[in-house]
């Protein structure tokens, strides 16, 4: 499994992504508000699986950039 970090302005995107046992990489991803993580929550991935590491992750942030959310209500929409 490998760590990604991404900043979005306050935000904290912490990605690990991993290779799955049919050779295909997934990706989930953690939000971070500062130090102090936030849920959020994000569709459905187009495809659950990726043929690279770096599709998997660029995913991942589309996702989360657009659906950061604190208690329930959204925060930001990119």
């Amino acid at each position: 499994m490998t760590t990604h970090v991404v900043t979005y302005g306050e935000y904290l995107f912490r990605i690990r992504t991993q290779l799955n046992n049919r050779g295909y990489w997934t990706a989930e991803a953690e939000v971070f508000e500062g130090a102090r993580p936030q849920e959020w929550v994000a569709s459905d991935p187009i495809a659950p699986e990726w043929a690279t590491e770096k599709e998997a992750v660029r995913e991942i942030v589309e996702r989360a950039y657009r659906c950061v959310v604190k208690d329930g209500e959204a925060l930001d929409y990119v």
